[in-house]
């Protein structure tokens, strides 16, 4: 087993050249993993995403309900069954 600062021999330069060469520069989208298609959507950027979803802020203000009135949670009792 080599140590870190010693050289190996497993592969000469040449060989990874040839290697590189034959790799093709873009990978087809079906090898794409999830995270892969989603790093890609964010270098896109916003302009090439689809329209029909609308765009939805992470930080968007939520809307708080005002709390029940003495009345509505009285009108949503039901009697129990004796």
């Amino acid at each position: 087993m080599a140590k870190d600062d010693e050289p190996t021999d497993d592969l000469p330069a040449a060989a990874w050249a040839r290697m590189a060469a034959e790799v093709p520069a873009e990978t087809p989208v079906h090898r794409l993993d999830y995270g892969d298609a989603d790093q890609r959507a964010e270098m896109d950027g916003p302009d090439e995403l689809p329209s029909d979803e609308p765009l939805e802020m992470v930080d968007a203000p939520i809307q708080i309900r005002k709390p029940f009135s003495r009345a509505d949670k009285q009108r949503n009792q039901r009697r129990l069954p004796t």
